[in-house]
């Protein structure tokens, strides 16, 4: 099983990107010219499953971001670049005691990155480490601290969750592992199906109630049947009564069985919408971009950066709304046309159609291919041209 990993990331003409285990250890270093997103990754994950991306820059860098959102990694920055003096300390410590490391100028800056992370986190992982001993989860460290480290969820939460043996462990582990939803999005879904059953369990006890109600008026119906005949007209009004209980306690019965297997179904439908997510994109549904709707969903959506709204009326929307979103880098879909103040704001993907896809109240999934290929590079272009001029006035300087 590869090791989890902290990758430290110097991008430039020249890369390069140095993988150290969550106990220091250097794993392997590497530069290059002109090295691409995807071959960085493929090297990377030959080795290791990384947890944690980390540079030299406070201003993060668009290489570090994307590979970090691409691999589902915690991101690592200094408050303030890191100086030449304090990389060349922090190298010096990690080889001090050991056989020195012969490392090229990137390299360097990949591994004092590195270094710099392993240090900040380290308190972190001390405590799972910790708990993991404590709590016998040896067996399951590799899930625990991805959890751990990387979701906003208490230790017993998480220990709860992987130690259930049932069908709800599997598909929950699915989902962190592969990383294709976001944190609050996951805790949005897990949340909403905990109280599905705890609503579950409350109908459960109240049939047990009813049952053993009925139980007890059985039991008086064959009392009521031995009496003396000199009482059947006041026996037969008791067991007017008792029937009459009886059969309302059976339609009560009958109800809420009937809303149990309504709550089976939802829990059922949020195992199997949970468990596509991890091939497919999520998509935020929104009816319009007004402010209204906006402020009415965004309590439940969480809207976040990167994310991918779903529009069903791109024509009604809100100045205020589109300056939000813009500033989060939101990519809208709709399968009707967006007017040309949208798309020339934000990237767009116009969807001929969109039924029959897996869908709740407040999400869709979609094939992530869909998306890319129907994606408006508009935006998108603009912004590497902006980008390389402004790198290209950089050396100029």
């Amino acid at each position: 099983m590869k090791p989890l990993a902290i990758i430290g990331l110097d991008p430039g003409t020249t890369s390069g990107y140095v993988i150290l285990d969550l106990n220091g250890q250097m794993i392997k270093s590497y530069s290059a010219k002109e090295l691409s997103l995807s071959l960085v990754i493929s090297q990377i994950i030959e080795h290791c499953q990384p947890i944690i991306t980390a540079t030299d820059k406070a201003r993060l860098p668009s290489f570090v971001e994307e590979f970090s959102r691409k691999l589902g990694t915690v991101i690592v920055t200094p408050d303030e670049d890191l100086s030449k003096e304090e990389k060349r300390d922090l190298i010096s410590n990690f080889n001090s005691g050991k056989k020195s490391v012969h490392l090229d100028a990137h390299q360097q800056d990949s591994l004092a990155a590195a270094v710099y992370a392993y240090k900040k986190c380290s308190s972190k992982l001390e405590k799972i480490n910790n708990f993991i001993i404590l709590h016998g989860l040896e067996g399951k460290r590799m899930e625990f601290t991805q959890l751990a480290f990387k979701e906003e969820l208490n230790f017993y939460v998480i220990k709860d969750l992987l130690t259930k043996k049932n069908v709800e462990e599997k598909i929950i582990k699915q989902v962190i592992k592969e990383d294709k939803i976001t944190k609050k999005d996951f805790l949005r879904l897990y949340e909403k199906l905990s109280l599905i059953k705890k609503e579950n369990a409350v109908l459960a006890n109240k049939i047990g109630r009813l049952t053993s109600d009925l139980n007890s008026a059985k039991k008086t119906h064959l009392f009521l049947d031995k009496k003396s005949t000199n009482f059947n007209q006041r026996v037969d009004g008791l067991l007017k009564v008792k029937e009459d209980r009886m059969k309302f306690q059976e339609q009560e019965m009958d109800r809420l069985k009937a809303k149990i297997e309504v709550q089976d179904w939802k829990i059922l439908s949020l195992y199997s919408f949970i468990g596509q997510s991890q091939s497919r994109q999520l998509l935020k549904k929104l009816d319009n971009l007004g402010q209204k709707e906006f402020s009415a969903k965004n309590d439940i959506l969480k809207v976040n950066n990167n994310d991918c709204l779903l529009i069903n009326r791109p024509e009604i929307y809100s100045e205020s709304v589109l300056e939000q979103l813009k500033e989060r880098n939101i990519v809208l879909v709709s399968s009707k046309k967006f007017p040309p103040l949208i798309q020339q704001r934000f990237a767009t993907v116009l969807l001929g159609n969109i039924n029959n896809l897996p869908e709740n109240e407040y999400y869709v999934l979609i094939n992530r291919k869909t998306i890319e290929e129907n994606l408006d590079r508009k935006i998108v272009i603009e912004e590497l041209i902006a980008e390389s001029k402004e790198e290209t006035n950089k050396h100029r300087t």
